[in-house]
């Protein structure tokens, strides 16, 4: 098994426990965590990538307890394992599309692919000079994915990536991630409320707010 998290607990201050149902994810499967907005899917997807450590439970990808690491060593775990989407794009204005591909092996000291290469892959090779303020949300979107693929991560995570998106270009953003991701041999993890994907992905969990699922 390439990931797996059991018996996860966190709880915001002033709010209840959230238990968090248990993920299992093999290499190069699929799987989407469904939940309403404020429900802690985004806290799960967190834990998940090392950003937020739960309260009780445990978390091993690839073997590694990921819970048990400093966090130099999840710094550097992640960098090198995990490609993380965010819901928004988080790219860096001043650098161009490719200067912004370029971060990602150079903080996390790995070869990583060819810019040039995933930009083609994802139909946006054209604007590699360009500067990342130019590029429309869509664009963007695609950088952010090119992105989390530039190191060839085990896992990667994905967060509300349709919620703005109408059903065509929700539905070519989830086949972009299940290609991109069986083309590097991934998991990918898809964090969302949008019960369309349902139709694309088969595998799914749900987390519900102050119950245990």
């Amino acid at each position: 098994m390439m990931l797996e998290a059991k018996n996860l607990k966190y709880t915001y201050k002033g709010s209840q426990n959230i238990d968090f149902p248990d993920v299992e994810l093999k290499q190069g499967e699929s799987l989407l965590i469904l939940g309403k907005s404020g429900s802690g899917k985004t806290t799960l997807l967190n834990m998940l990538s090392g950003l937020l450590k739960p309260e009780s439970g445990t978390i091993s990808i690839d073997g590694k307890d990921i819970i048990a690491f400093s966090q130099k060593e999840m710094d550097q775990f992640r960098g090198k394992n995990i490609g993380l989407i965010f819901q928004k794009p988080h790219l860096l204005g001043p650098l161009s599309v490719k200067e912004n591909l370029q971060v990602a092996p150079f903080f996390a000291k790995v070869q990583g692919e060819s810019p040039t290469g995933i930009l083609k892959e994802l139909d946006i090779e054209d604007k590699a000079n360009s500067k990342v303020r130019t590029l429309s949300e869509g664009e963007a979107q695609r950088v952010s994915i090119s992105r989390a693929l530039m190191n060839k991560p085990k896992l990667i995570l994905a967060d509300e990536p349709t919620s703005s998106l109408d059903d065509e270009n929700a539905e070519r953003v989830i086949n972009l991630l299940k290609d991109q991701a069986k083309r590097i041999g991934a998991g990918l993890i898809i964090v969302t409320h949008d019960q369309r994907i349902k139709n694309q992905v088969s595998k799914f969990i749900e987390v519900k707010k102050n119950e245990s699922v």
